[in-house]
């Protein structure tokens, strides 16, 4: 009977922990990268509707939006992997992404909304202050993505598989 009960016991929590962003330590990577390479192209799209603005309409308060978005996607990203179960070691690697997307966030709130404030009375010379301001700032992120990519080849190697790397 107690044997049963231990099965069924290891059963549920077996099923339990595929509750989690990736079901092996390789999907799990892949979601990882797709949470970096989102907010890449996030980045993106907001630097592309800044530069849209500068030239044309001069309503930054546009680019809350886009923001906002963002911020609702490290939100949710931050969360999920917050109450995200341990795979196969991936807690240092968990760890490394939470903190990348804290700074995320907080770049969010401290270097972009800013830009939000400004009219079309605002000088090139304040806005040029402001992007060479977000420009400093954004060196940072690197400092972040090398340590994801130091955790990520530790995670890697730990359970014996290969990141592909593309190649230019």
């Amino acid at each position: 009977m107690q044997k049963k009960f231990l099965i069924g016991v290891l059963l549920i929590l077996g099923f339990g922990s595929f509750k989690s962003f990736g079901q092996t330590p390789v999907q799990f990577n892949n979601q990882m990268s797709a949470i970096t390479d989102s907010l890449m192209k996030q980045g993106t799209s907001w630097g592309k509707k800044l530069g849209e603005i500068v030239q044309g309409s001069k309503q930054y308060q546009d680019l809350a939006p886009v923001r906002l978005s963002v911020q609702n996607y490290i939100d949710q990203q931050t969360l999920k992997l917050t109450n995200m179960a341990d795979i196969s070691g991936s807690s240092k690697f968990q760890q490394v992404m939470l903190t990348y997307l804290q700074f995320e966030k907080s770049f969010c709130e401290q270097v972009l909304k800013p830009f939000e404030s400004f009219t079309a009375a605002t000088t090139n010379e304040e806005i040029k202050t402001s992007v060479d301001h977000l420009i400093k700032e954004a060196a940072k992120e690197k400092d972040y993505t090398d340590q994801i990519h130091i955790v990520q080849n530790e995670y890697a190697k730990a359970n014996n598989y290969v990141i592909e790397t593309k190649k230019e």
